[in-house]
């Protein structure tokens, strides 16, 4: 993967990360503080409605104390007054005076005058609660009397009232004067039903929604039963979320101040809506935000960072390519990237010098491999010729010239009388016998000497033929040619025969070249290689009774597979490595250069070279390997 595309990528888990916490908090944040408003604010609904129904109660109360303090009320309930009722009782005046129930009772309970109207259909009615006839003292909607200061009651009842009829709003107070002179006539009792209008004015009038149960021992709906406990033991509203509704629940005591009703008020969840919208408003901003920051991010990054490592990318990838290190890059620029494209234009500089220094040395270390293998190959051939000379040395110390001396000395002295020494003397009768002798034994030290010469003339020639085919294949070949590897084996064969000054029969060589494909190489690398591979194997078949040499060429893949098998010495496991390394040989006259440098050419030519063997005494293997293809941007010869 490229820069660009993991720059994008992390830039891009970096702003989903930074929107997925910011998102994360928002929630844990400002979601519950907007459910914590829409909480208080329900808390607020249902409060607000429990004040609603208790300023009505106080409203009435209000109307009820006018009442109490009505002269007209007071005559009438002591038997004066006879035409209250027509004036102030008759038809509407329960609309009139906004009550559905009005009674008015003696001091003893006796109901004086009482009347209900259905709220629903303004007819006539009764509750079994507030009967005709005399109420008990103890009846809760008897306040207290005057005359009985220890009766513990309240003066005034104010309050939910639970009838037969449904839940009610409720006063009672006692009758007196309106200068507030003489004794208490009675009680005043007045009270409306909570039915639907009255709760569909305090819905308008709060805004809430709401609805009302009374506790009776009456059965709650099954949601309002299951929480009815909660409620009544709560002195805090009690909550019950829904999905789109939020149900607050309280409750209202009655006159007797225990829990009468229940309200329940549904608020709609619009603030925790409007909690979410701004939750996921805000998300939307932050990923809006962050894809903003992004695209800037990326445009700058692509400007400043991005294109010009890319331009110093693909320049160096052409560089490769071309292998031209004088190309420059020339970005005129202040900052890091800047200064890394000018270092990098001296970096190829002074590569490019580095490169040319090591093509010297490359050359200089070429030309004196070059003399080495000359020398190590004569130096094969010198030794057969120093063993010539040292013979011929011997032997012409070894001649018969002190006698010949002897016998010339003999001749000289006899002078004139030569002739008589010859057939008188005894020792010149032994003269034909001696230079009979001498003369055989001067013709074979003389063939002796000619063969030895003869072979020190072919050891001297051998040297000239040596140093003939090293210059013969010394000059590298620029091109690749069209090579048959089995004639470049044949080759090696002959030199390395040539070098140790052996006839090539002595060895027994195996040829298996069926097949061979030619393949575009360095002829002259190549037989470097065979050379010193069979220059090897027989050195390491020296000992050997029968020496056999194995031959094999065939294509193996893309690749020629070149095989050179001896019955030699053997190579132990640890050194199958290390024969390839320079210096290392195992023989004491050897240099250890020959294998190291076939190493290094069959490299050169895109190859390889390895060894295996058995084991010591079991002889080894070489392989080399080349490609039968060429590189691409070699040149060729056909």
């Amino acid at each position: 993967m490229s820069l660009r595309p993991k720059i994008v990528l992390l830039l891009s888990a970096v702003v989903l990360l930074y929107a997925v916490i910011d998102h994360g908090i928002q929630r844990a944040t400002v979601s519950r503080r907007f459910l914590e408003l829409e909480r208080e604010e329900a808390t607020r609904d249902v409060r607000r409605v429990v004040r609603a129904i208790e300023k009505e109660i106080e409203h009435l109360d209000a109307r009820c104390a006018a009442w109490a303090r009505w002269d007209d009320a007071y005559e009438f309930v002591r038997g004066g007054a006879e035409g209250f009722v027509a004036s102030n009782l008759g038809p509407g005046a329960f609309d009139k005076h906004d009550v559905d129930f009005v009674f008015l009772c003696d001091r003893q309970g006796t109901v004086v005058w009482g009347g209900v109207q259905d709220p629903d259909t303004g007819a006539p009615s009764s509750l079994r609660e507030l009967p005709e006839g005399t109420w008990s003292r103890s009846h809760p909607l008897i306040p207290d009397d005057e005359d009985d200061p220890h009766s513990g009651r309240p003066d005034a009842v104010s309050g939910v009232f639970l009838s037969s009829r449904g839940p009610a709003i409720v006063s009672a107070r006692p009758l007196h004067r309106s200068a507030g002179d003489g004794a208490t006539a009675g009680t005043v009792v007045l009270g409306r039903f909570l039915a639907a209008d009255l709760r569909d004015r305090l819905a308008e009038q709060t805004q809430v929604a709401f609805d009302l149960w009374p506790l009776d021992g009456t059965p709650l709906p099954g949601p309002e039963a299951a929480i009815q406990d909660s409620v009544t033991a709560s002195v805090t509203p009690v909550l019950r979320p829904e999905e789109s509704t939020l149900r607050v629940y309280s409750t209202i005591a009655d006159i007797q101040k225990a829990p009468g009703l229940m309200v329940r008020a549904d608020v709609p969840r619009e603030i925790s809506a409007r909690g979410a919208t701004s939750v996921r408003y805000a998300l939307v901003s932050t990923m809006a935000a962050g894809l903003l920051i992004l695209l800037v991010l990326l445009g700058l990054m692509q400007r400043t960072v991005l294109s010009p490592i890319a331009r110093l990318t693909t320049h160096a990838v052409e560089i490769g390519r071309t292998e031209n290190f004088t190309r420059k890059l020339d970005m005129e620029r202040g900052d890091e990237i800047g200064i890394l494209s000018n270092e990098f234009d001296d970096m190829m500089v002074k590569l490019d010098a580095s490169r040319k220094a090591l093509a010297t040395t490359a050359r200089e270390a070429g030309m004196s491999e070059i003399a080495t293998g000359i020398l190590h190959n004569v130096g094969n051939v010198l030794n057969s010729v120093n063993v010539s000379a040292s013979v011929i040395s011997a032997r012409l110390g070894e001649m018969s010239v002190e006698d010949l001396e002897k016998l010339t000395a003999v001749l000289v002295e006899q002078g004139e009388q030569l002739p008589r020494f010859l057939e008188q003397d005894p020792r010149g009768q032994h003269l034909t016998p001696f230079l009979s002798a001498v003369s055989d034994q001067l013709s074979e030290q003389r063939t002796g000497l000619l063969e030895e010469i003869s072979s020190l003339s072919k050891g001297v020639e051998h040297i000239r033929e040596l140093i003939n085919a090293q210059q013969a294949y010394a000059v590298k070949s620029t091109l690749l040619e069209a090579t048959s590897v089995p004639d470049f084996l044949e080759k090696a064969l002959t030199l390395s025969a040539q070098a140790v000054h052996e006839d090539r029969t002595e060895i027994e060589v195996v040829r298996d070249f069926d097949g061979a494909p030619e393949v575009l190489t360095d002829q002259h690398k190549l037989l470097d290689v065979f050379v010193n591979l069979v220059q090897n194997a027989r050195q390491a078949m020296a000992d050997v009774e029968s020496p056999r040499l194995v031959l094999r060429v065939a294509a193996d893949g893309d690749d020629l597979r070149v095989e050179i098998t001896d019955n030699g010495c053997g190579i132990p496991a640890e050194n199958l490595v290390r024969v390839f390394h320079h210096g290392f040989t195992t023989r004491k006259d050897g240099h250890g250069f020959g294998l190291h440098a076939a190493a290094n050419a069959a490299t050169e030519l895109g190859g390889s070279l390895s060894a295996t063997s058995a084991g010591p005494g079991r002889g080894a293997t070489f392989v080399l390997r080349l490609p039968l293809r060429a590189p691409a941007h070699a040149g060729s010869a056909t």
